[in-house]
């Protein structure tokens, strides 16, 4: 898989972190109401924030013969060695590293992160395997939240390519579910309405109801 199969489905380069605000249909959830703390209430946070981000992502790709994985990383211009620990970290949470296709690199501001100026992308295709899906997911709330193990990802992106579709845990507060076809996501808009994110649900309303 190129970067050209991403610019023909979803007409970017690449992905951005913030789905919801840089394509017309999406929805994005809150993934828990507890409070960030320590202790008990963070462990409590984390399970809720896993359960939820489990229920919605199973329901979006219920229907998926094919998952299409993508990883993505900053750091500098070559991958190697700098990109391994990040690829090896995922046997730490059982995904097989193995699976991994590395998609290449596309250079980012001349500002950011100093020496790490190049997102890195890798891919892998699943199919019908919830199991490795919640590992990912796992690894999304789990990092965020400083709970072991992770691995060190910028983001994982879920994508329904035939469908056009993209599911982003972006991390223990919220994710994104991106078509760009509006028919595609528009009956989760009432079945999940309840768990929709009360600062941008102005803009899904107009959007979807």
């Amino acid at each position: 898989m190129k970067f050209r199969v991403i610019q023909d489905t979803f007409g970017v380069e690449e992905l951005p972190h913030g789905l919801f605000y840089e394509f017309p249909w999406g929805l994005r959830f809150n993934l828990s109401n507890v409070s960030t703390s320590t202790g008990t209430r963070h462990l409590e946070r984390f399970l809720d924030s896993l359960d939820r981000a489990k229920s919605i992502t199973h329901a979006f790709l219920a229907d998926s013969e094919k998952v299409t994985v993508l990883f993505s990383r900053l750091g500098p211009e070559k991958p190697v060695p700098a990109m391994n620990r990040a690829v090896n970290q995922l046997d730490d949470i059982g995904f097989d590293s193995a699976r991994l296709n590395y998609l290449g690199a596309i250079k980012q501001g001349e500002d950011d992160y100093e020496d790490w100026r190049y997102q890195h992308w890798y891919s892998c295709h699943l199919s019908n395997e919830l199991p490795e899906i919640d590992k990912l997911l796992w690894n999304c709330v789990a990092q965020d939240m400083g709970v072991q193990p992770y691995a060190e990802w910028g983001s994982i992106y879920l994508a329904d390519l035939q469908k056009q579709m993209i599911v982003h845990v972006y991390d223990d507060r919220g994710m994104d579910v991106i078509a760009m076809d509006k028919e595609t996501i528009k009956p989760f808009y009432s079945d999940l309405n309840s768990w929709l994110l009360e600062y941008d649900r102005k803009a899904m309303d107009q959007k979807f109801s």
